[in-house]
């Protein structure tokens, strides 16, 4: 009888000790969400233009960057070039490659 005790109290200390290891599914998932991809076309673009406290966005490559912050976008104009454009082309002519990946991404231009 004592054999069956001292095992039963083994076998339920085992059991107790491999539940307080097993990770708790509660603290594993995230509530955080990740926010849906903003589309822009030519016309939606066109409103950040850093102009009248509008945020500065240009599209270069299909990819929508924000400039507000940048010294360089006064006003949404960097060199001649407005903000709330698709500057793909005079960017590959200026500067020969994209150099936008200092910036933040804001979503994808559709044209």
């Amino acid at each position: 009888m004592k054999r069956y005790l001292i095992v039963g109290l083994v076998l339920t200390m085992l059991g107790m000790s491999a539940c307080a290891a097993e990770p708790s599914t509660t603290d594993s998932v995230s509530t955080e969400t990740t926010p849906q991809e903003q589309t822009f076309t030519k016309a939606q673009l066109a409103v950040y233009d850093g102009r009248n406290g509008q945020p500065a966005y240009v599209a270069v490559d299909g990819v929508v960057y924000d400039v507000t912050n940048s010294p360089m976008w006064p006003n949404g104009n960097h060199n001649g070039y407005q903000a709330g454009n698709d500057l793909t082309a005079a960017f590959a002519s200026q500067h020969g490659d994209n150099r936008m990946g200092s910036f933040p991404v804001v979503g994808r231009y559709l044209g």
